[in-house]
């Protein structure tokens, strides 16, 4: 008879405990006798890891029982989970609002459901998806995860402890990598995608004199008055000068001199002022997709989706637009929101492998590394603990 693993994702430490406990003793033991290894979300592990300790020091529980061999620190959160499970893309993952508690029956546990619900909407087939969650579950349970299967004679059982050894102690085992959160910079495929002069003011030209806008020729007027007031009073009126040719030709070169600089200083502070917006909104945009990763645990694909999405069109014009908006951290958080619905709308529904289907693909893992995983593995010692 397979021993039994569960997951009880609740939304504090302190819940996890009591989802663990029955009258201060486990609430779960095995077919065989042996407490129950249960998998909690990754942020309230340490918690519950302290509460159940807590519990032992007040004698509210048995003082034989070690937390740390009976809780699995799992790779969700307990809000990611719970976004799953309330999105319903992955059969199997139940949110039980009466308590807030969230659970899954399949043996793979949330932790390696969710990798094998990400490696199947990243485009990888059944089977590629099935191995990545296999070695997630054996990340978070270890050997237990080969114990659940029980695989009797079908296979050298030293061999499946080899392989749950080295897939918990090596990151990338078998070249297959688990999910793991990307930052994009969005910024930069925004700059790539708008012409230099939008993306990049780097001062003033002699050439934008041919493109001024309407408060580019105030600011030039303004600036040419305020330089022939200017040489009015040096040249006490001309009379210095002696009123001649000359100094009118001065007064008139000095004040179109005048009302040039004007022009260069006005745009390029505002070209600074623009860049300097402009990046405010491009790093308002990365906060935002990296909170949408977290939460929604978005695949590169995905991501990537989001971005074309956000950069197509005229995107100097979004973002003149989002420089004018009153609020430009909800404008930013409205296009996001409504991108990352968009993508969380298009996953397909994942419906979970059996335990057959598990139990075959783990077999052909390890027939298919069998000999090429190197560990002196000591099979008595797995088999005493688990016996203790």
């Amino acid at each position: 008879m397979s021993t039994v693993l569960k997951t009880k994702y609740n939304s504090t430490g302190i819940r996890c405990v009591d989802a663990c406990l029955q009258y201060g003793e486990l609430r779960f033991i095995s077919n065989d006798g042996t407490p129950t290894k249960i998998e909690l979300p990754l942020d309230k592990y340490d918690d519950a890891i302290l509460e159940f300790e807590e519990r032992i020091n007040e004698g509210l529980t048995s003082n034989n029982i070690r937390p740390e061999d009976i809780l699995r620190k799992g790779s969700v959160t307990y809000n990611q989970a719970k976004k799953f499970a309330e999105e319903g893309k992955i059969r199997g993952i139940n949110h039980y609002p009466i308590d807030g508690s969230i659970e899954c029956d399949n043996i793979l546990g949330i932790s390696g459901v969710v990798e094998y619900a990400l490696a199947r909407w990243e485009g990888l087939d059944k089977a590629e998806a099935v191995k990545k969650g296999v070695l997630r579950a054996i990340k978070v349970n270890g050997e237990d995860f080969v114990r659940s299967m029980n695989f009797g004679n079908d296979i050298d059982i030293n061999q499946c402890y080899m392989l749950a050894k080295s897939a918990k102690s090596i990151d990338n085992i078998m070249d297959i990598k688990l999910y793991q959160p990307k930052h994009f910079n969005i910024g930069t495929k925004i700059y790539n995608s708008v012409n230099e002069k939008n993306r990049k003011y780097s001062g003033f030209d002699i050439k934008d004199l041919s493109n001024l806008e309407s408060k580019d020729i105030i600011v030039g007027i303004l600036g040419a008055l305020l330089s022939f007031a200017l040489i009015q009073i040096v040249t006490n009126f001309g009379a210095l000068l002696g009123n001649n040719t000359i100094y009118f030709i001065i007064s008139a070169i000095l004040t179109t001199i005048g009302g040039i600089i004007s022009i260069a200083i006005f745009k390029n502070a505002s070209s600074k002022n623009n860049n300097f917006s402009g990046q405010d909104i491009i790093n308002m945009f990365d906060e935002e997709l990296d909170k949408a990763v977290y939460e929604n645990l978005l695949t590169y694909k995905e991501m990537q989706l989001i971005l074309e999405n956000i950069t197509q069109g005229d995107l100097s014009k979004i973002l003149v637009d989002m420089r004018g908006s009153v609020n430009k951290r909800a404008s930013v958080n409205i296009i996001m929101e409504k991108q990352t619905r968009f993508i969380l709308d298009a996953r397909s529904t994942i419906s979970l492998p059996s335990t057959d289907e598990i139990k075959q693909i783990f077999i052909n893992m390890v027939n298919q590394y069998q000999g090429k995983l190197d560990i002196n593995y000591d099979i008595k010692k797995v088999t005493k603990e688990s016996a203790e």
